[in-house]
């Protein structure tokens, strides 16, 4: 197993994360399979394999950006971004909700941050995200 994670719910995945090419040849689905008659539910509730299919580049590099806004969160910046998209009540590209902010240059950061925390949704996550990215709050009807 390469990595297990645990969520904000306690819930806890296990990882195994090969190229799509070796699958079969290491048997992977067979040692998962194993790895799950002997680690669930002690060690983790499930057990998974990723491949370069599931974790992409650009996934990889939101990722690194996420993590590195998160580091810098200003909440107040959050906060009115989140207010702006939900007042919009529709998919907006992030660039029409940068021009529309009275501090701009804060939306990117905010918007990765709101991402991360569940209350936006990156309408294209597996692409890059840039200002083209279409992003939209979650909201109570």
């Amino acid at each position: 197993m390469d990595a297990r994670a645990t969520y904000s719910n306690g819930r806890r995945e296990g990882y195994v994360v090969k190229p799509l090419a070796l699958l079969e040849p290491d048997q992977t689905v067979e040692k998962v399979a194993a790895l799950k008659k002997t680690n669930v539910p002690g060690f983790a509730e499930d057990i998974i394999f990723l491949t370069e299919r599931n974790i992409t580049r650009a996934k990889g590099m939101n990722a690194t950006d996420i993590n590195a806004s998160r580091k810098t969160r200003n909440q107040q910046e959050c906060n009115d971004v989140l207010a702006a998209l939900q007042g919009m009540r529709r998919p907006v590209a992030l660039w029409e909700l940068i021009s529309s902010m009275p501090k701009p240059w804060s939306v990117m950061d905010a918007a990765r941050c709101l991402i991360y925390d569940g209350s936006v949704r990156l309408h294209s996550p597996g692409l890059r995200l840039t200002d083209a990215s279409f992003v939209s709050a979650y909201w109570q009807n």
